[in-house]
């Protein structure tokens, strides 16, 4: 083997891992972007319960409301 096939050989191996460099930042990228969506869907999650319940609330303060308002004697 001569120095200059090393030498290219070397060349071939660096611009390879240059590239594996590139892809390996892509899907860590990929994967932060992800880990930040699925917290902002455990945020949302934990959210629906409150807005059920004042929904709910809501409903029933108008019934109340209703029921007592309608049926004045």
């Amino acid at each position: 083997m001569e120095v200059t096939e090393i030498k290219g050989d070397i060349k071939t191996l660096d611009q390879k891992v240059e590239t594996m460099d590139k892809r390996l930042e892509k899907v860590e990228d990929s994967y932060a972007i992800l880990v930040k969506d699925i917290a902002d869907l455990k945020g949302v999650k934990s959210l629906i319960i409150p807005m059920v319940v004042a929904f709910l609330s809501a409903v029933v303060t108008l019934g109340l409301r209703g029921f007592f308002l309608g049926n004045k004697p």
